[in-house]
């Protein structure tokens, strides 16, 4: 909670650096590793490189394993959770995709609230707070960037985070 609302207070504290942001997603992505084989979830990665950002590799990292995690925690057994990473002019991109639960469309502008969670996700007796997409949210505008999420019931979800890259 405090760093939420460190966060939304623009008085986050941050020690930025060129962080190549596909070593941060491969490091979330080997995390997720034991949870996804425990659940038979197929994990790959599409990364271009180096993709370079300035920024605090360890929030930088909160982001990653946030969003890999719940693309494992929301997806069903023998699922796939995609990561890529991509540099797109002066944009990083990483976008997370799954074939999880999916989230309705008139719960998509909540979704990014403090202890929202989604009645499919209350109905499936998913564990969680409703803080990690909070926190995500303001972390990655602490980086002076956004995020946003396409989805669809039954089908899964797709997270985008667009980041300023830095010339390599």
């Amino acid at each position: 909670m405090l760093l939420l609302a460190e966060a939304e207070a623009g008085e986050l504290s941050l020690r930025c650096e060129p962080v190549d942001i596909r070593l941060v997603v491969s490091e979330a992505i080997e995390s997720a590793k034991p949870r996804a084989e425990a659940k038979s979830i197929e994990l790959s990665q599409e990364m271009d490189g180096p993709v370079v950002v300035d920024g605090d590799r360890r929030r930088l990292a909160e982001i990653a394993d946030n969003l890999v995690s719940n693309a494992v925690k929301y997806t069903p057994e023998g699922g796939r959770v995609v990561t890529r990473v991509q540099r797109d002019g002066d944009e990083a991109r990483l976008e997370v995709s799954d074939t999880g639960i999916g989230i309705a469309a008139e719960e998509l502008p909540h979704l990014f609230g403090r202890f929202y969670r989604t009645k499919a996700a209350r109905d499936a007796a998913i564990p969680g707070s409703g803080l990690g997409l909070a926190i995500t949210r303001a972390l990655v505008a602490s980086h002076r960037g956004v995020i946003d999420v396409n989805s669809e019931p039954g089908t899964g979800s797709t997270f985008r985070v667009r980041l300023p890259a830095v010339a390599n």
